[in-house]
């Protein structure tokens, strides 16, 4: 629990003003690990957690997770002198998300209200009893390589789906300003992250390791609450479609004879127009936020306690 006092009045000379919270978090854990001769890794762990923020019946959830692993360089029929590491792991494994909200799941008043000259209270957000917690499901095998000492490869392929979504829902403008948190469905992502590094110069005096890494993602909403779309500022959510997808009027330009903006107007036989007035524009899908490929470069020079860091990154695709 917490308080926390946002203005003392000393500056404005009004008087102090603060808010208070009260929340409480409860987790029960297990976890066990297994070695053999260095070769031969597992782990598996379950906990269970609770959080006052989610209604009294779907208050704890149970999340767990697994792995295994196998350090083919220490077995005999590989072992020599440029292997420094070969090791194949898996693992999957589930976590809970709760919300940054303290009362997601009770109803809500804001204060401060006047109308008709008496002092008010408005409904800020809806009860809903049944809203939980959001579950993150993921797979991953990945590979660890590395040569000579010097060179390294790291490769994983992940898949990760969550679980009843959670999403602060607006009511519409006729409702006033009233939300609700709500578990709205379910989103995959699938994807792989390969990383290399490689030490140029390793001695005492000098070091220099240059890394690269590159990956791709993508990702589907696999279910939505009801099977009905749910906008979310200029997105909307589909089911079928990337969680990042932009649903807007198109920008088509400029009249070169006017000079007004123009935008389309989609007809429902499909026949693209155009139009300079705004609210006649049709709102369409126009593409994702989510890019084709990501990834980075580093730079890490070291000479007797003095270093130099380089770093960059790039992404290709995806909307602005």
């Amino acid at each position: 629990s917490g308080k926390d006092i946002l203005n003392s009045g000393a500056a404005t000379l009004n008087k102090p003003s603060g808010t208070g919270s009260e929340y409480a978090y409860q987790g029960f854990l297990f976890n066990t690990n297994y070695n053999y001769a260095e070769k031969y890794l597992a782990q598996f762990s379950i906990r269970r957690d609770g959080a006052s923020v989610f209604g009294p019946d779907v208050r704890y959830g149970t999340f767990w997770s697994a792995s295994v692993g196998w350090n083919l360089h220490k077995e005999a029929f590989l072992q020599n002198d440029w292997l420094t590491e070969l090791k194949l792991r898996a693992s999957y494994g589930s976590v809970g998300n709760a919300p940054a909200g303290t009362y997601g799941w009770q109803d809500s008043y804001g204060t401060g209200y006047i109308y008709d000259g008496n002092k008010g209270a408005v409904w800020a957000q809806v009860q809903n009893l049944k809203y939980s917690w959001e579950t993150v499901s993921t797979a991953n095998v990945g590979l660890d390589l590395r040569l000579f000492n010097r060179l390294g490869i790291t490769g994983d392929f992940y898949i990760k789906d969550n679980s009843d979504m959670a999403y602060l829902y607006y009511y519409p403008v006729l409702a006033g300003q009233v939300y609700q948190y709500q578990n709205i469905g379910d989103l995959r992502n699938k994807g792989f992250e390969v990383a290399v590094n490689y030490d140029v110069v390793k001695n005492n005096n000098f070091k220099w390791t240059l890394d690269f890494n590159i990956g791709l993602n993508k990702n589907k909403i696999v279910a939505l609450k009801d099977g009905l779309p749910i906008s979310n500022g200029n997105k909307r959510y589909f089911e079928g479609e990337d969680i990042n997808m932009f649903y807007m009027r198109k920008w088509s330009g400029v009249d070169a004879q006017t000079g007004n903006p123009l935008w389309e107007v989609v007809a429902k036989d499909g026949t693209v127009t155009t139009t300079s007035n705004y609210n006649s524009a049709t709102l369409q899908k126009v593409g994702s936020a989510t890019p084709d490929y990501f990834g980075g470069f580093n730079s890490y020079a070291e000479f007797k306690g003095v270093y130099l860091d380089v770093n960059a990154t790039f992404s290709k695709g995806g909307l602005i």
